[in-house]
């Protein structure tokens, strides 16, 4: 499921269908509740396959954004147990580990990314790549 998809959803609804004449989606997409409305119905029919882990990381940084630590670490786990053969996701879910582990007080949260980030460690093709975005050497 990609952005415009998403957009094209959040324009039919109601609420949203107001604000068609906007010529910015940024302006669609600031109201962070009827977002997450539509992304629980659009996930809800879809499957995990059917996601992009780009997509599911993005998640777990809005979940995160708005207090939801159990859903966030959800989306990043599931995020996280992608392959991907593109060097610039590997940096990606470091970047946001390291964001959401500094982000949160929670040891459980923190314990959860980062036993994600590891097992994708252990199989990933640009562990490099991941490693850096860790700060590791």
């Amino acid at each position: 499921m990609k952005l415009a998809k998403t957009l094209k959803v959040l324009r039919q609804v109601p609420s949203v269908s107001d604000m068609m004449h906007q010529p910015d989606d940024a302006l669609l997409v600031s109201n962070v509740e009827l977002v997450l409305t539509v992304l629980k119905a659009e996930i809800a029919r879809l499957t995990d396959d059917e996601l992009e882990p780009r997509f599911l990381l993005a998640l777990s940084k809005l979940y995160f954004s708005i207090g939801d630590e159990d859903r966030s670490l959800a989306m990043f786990r599931k995020a996280a147990k992608f392959v991907d053969q593109n060097r610039g996701y590997y940096s990606d879910i470091g970047f946001a580990s390291v964001h959401l582990c500094r982000g949160s007080a929670s040891e459980e949260f923190r314990s959860g990314i980062e036993s994600a980030v590891q097992e994708l460690l252990s199989v990933a093709p640009f562990r490099e790549d991941l490693r850096r975005s860790l700060g590791e050497q």
